[in-house]
C-alpha cells in the first residue's frame, strides 16, 4: 500500500492593482496544483492574478488532519500568516 501525502499550502497573490492576499488550500499533488494555479487552471479565485507565489507548505499523511490545519490557518490574522511564512522561509 502506497502512502499518500497531503499538502497544506499558502500562496501569496498580487492583483493587477498591486493588492496582495493569501490563498490557503489543500492538495495531494503540490507541484500540479502550483502549476495549475499559475496557469489559471486552478482555483477560480486565483484567475487573473498578476503574481502567484508559493510561500509555505506543510505535509500530512492524514487527510482529516490536513483539512483541519487549513481551517486553522484560515482563522489566523494576516500578521500571524506572515509570521508563519517568515519562520518557514528563514528557519
Amino acid at each position: 500500500m502506497d502512502l499518500e501525502f497531503y499538502y497544506v499550502y499558502i500562496l501569496e497573490t498580487t492583483s493587477n492593482t498591486g493588492e496582495t492576499d493569501f490563498f490557503i488550500s489543500l492538495t495531494n499533488d503540490l507541484i500540479r496544483s502550483k502549476k495549475n494555479d499559475k496557469e489559471g487552471e486552478g482555483a477560480e479565485i486565483l484567475r487573473g492574478k498578476k503574481k502567484i507565489e508559493l510561500k509555505y507548505f506543510e505535509t500530512f499523511t492524514d487527510f482529516e488532519e490536513a483539512r483541519k490545519r487549513v481551517e486553522e490557518i484560515k482563522t489566523l490574522t494576516e500578521k500571524k500568516i506572515e509570521k508563519l511564512i517568515c519562520n518557514f522561509s528563514n528557519p
